[in-house]
Formats: structure tokens, sequence, C-alpha cells
């Protein structure tokens, strides 16, 4: 298994190379939901260490705005030494019965019938004629710029 995370979603697991499974999932998408529901990560450090050091032994502030549920749902994902929401006998179902996901109807999102709250707006060209694309066919949704020598000669021989 290999899971790709940012230095601010990594579990303890990771850190101290005590091995992982499925359960860091869990972690990091506790991570991000804390950053969509507050703007900001539950952890950040001024270096790596810092950083580390604070996903091992602080403890998360969560804020006065957060509604009850969602802080209930956090607290409980991002348990770092005890187990987890979702990591009993129950998996996954676990979270799904936990009261912030009270409004939605599993079955039908699994059955693609819910439809999205949100859809981004396509307009004006849903063609792709205004996407670049990279000299080995491969598509990127902006234009390539030409990086200065002094940054090019950084990565020299990379």
């Amino acid at each position: 298994m290999f899971i790709c995370l940012s230095q601010e979603k990594y579990n303890i697991a990771f850190l101290f190379y005590v091995g992982h499974d499925y359960t860091v999932d869990y972690w990091a998408f506790g991570v991000v939901l804390f950053q969509m529901v507050t703007g900001e990560l539950p952890f950040t450090g001024m270096n790596e260490v810092d950083l580390f050091r604070k996903i091992t032994k602080c403890k998360v502030d969560f804020p006065s705005f957060l509604q009850k549920d969602v802080e209930d749902l956090l607290r409980k994902l991002l348990v770092k030494r005890k187990k987890r929401i979702g990591c009993g006998s129950d998996g996954g179902a676990e979270i799904h019965r936990h009261a912030f996901f009270k409004s939605i109807d599993w079955d039908a999102l699994y059955r693609k019938e819910i439809e999205a709250p949100w859809k981004p707006d396509l307009s004006p060209d849903i063609s792709g004629s205004d996407v670049s694309t990279h000299v080995d066919g491969s598509i990127f949704d902006v234009p390539l710029k030409k990086l200065p020598n002094e940054v090019n000669e950084k990565f020299e021989g990379f």
C-alpha cells in the first residue's frame, strides 16, 4: 500500500515508522475535513521538526464556531494513540452512522442518485482547447512558462 500525503497530514505511524494500515486514511480524512471547515490546518510548524513535534505531542485546538457534530467527528478522527472512529469491527460504517452525516442516504449515494449540491461552471469553453499540452502529451491546466536559467541550473542532472 502506498499513500501520498503532505507533511501536515502525516500520522504518528508514519512519523515513528511503526507500520500503518487503512486507519491512517481516517486520520488524513480528519485533517482534510478540519481544513475544509476551518480554513486552517490542525497542525502547523515553523519547520519540519516543529510540525512533527506538534503532530505527536500537541492537542488540536477546535474553533468555537464549529458545529457540535463536526467537532465531535473531528475529535474522533484525529485521535493519536487510541482507536479512532472507523477502526472498530464495523469499519467505515461507524463513520457513516455519525451524526455529522445523518442527512446522507449512503445507498442512494452509492447508486449515484444524489444530485451534486454544487457543479463547477465549465463555460465558456468545455472543449479543452484552452488547456495547454506538454510535449509528452500530458495536459496542464495552466500555460507552461520557461523558468529563469538560475532556477533551471538548480535542477540540472535531476
